[in-house]
């Protein structure tokens, strides 16, 4: 089954059903390496069709997130359920990389994230909210 994307406020959504596996991936390397070229924004993954993910799709999805995050890019995990959600949450994929079970939860999530940025507040890794703090030197201090 080839690759469907699509796009949505100029997040490129990357639909993949069936097996997430190393079959996979290699039958559509081709297809996956061009992703990359695509993202303007945002990349979601929608799994949400997927029943199976094996190390390979994990793999990939680790290969794509280390590609887009330092283009100051975004990449979320959409939909995701059954085996492949178990898998991810055992893995703790999803304290690096955002899962959402919808495109609307993803908005959420984003529009939430600039809100507390605009606060001056940011999220500590036990969720709690502290003061973002820039170090200024005034000319008293030496």
């Amino acid at each position: 089954m080839p690759i469907q994307r699509a796009y949505h406020n100029d997040h490129l959504i990357v639909s993949i059903s069936g097996r997430f596996d190393a079959r996979f991936i290699q039958d559509k390397r081709e297809n996956l390496d061009l992703l990359l070229g695509e993202v303007k924004d945002v990349i979601l993954f929608d799994l949400s069709n997927a029943d199976f993910i094996d190390s390979s799709g994990i793999g990939f999805l680790v290969y794509m997130y280390k590609r887009i995050k330092p283009k100051k890019q975004d990449m979320a995990i959409l939909g995701a359920n059954g085996q492949p959600k178990d898998i991810i949450e055992m893995l703790r994929i999803n304290r690096m990389i955002s899962c959402v079970t919808t495109m609307a939860a993803y908005s959420d999530k984003v529009n939430k994230k600039s809100g507390l940025e605009r606060l001056g507040l940011k999220r500590n890794s036990r969720s709690r909210f502290t003061l973002k703090r820039s170090v200024s030197k005034s000319p008293n201090h030496v």
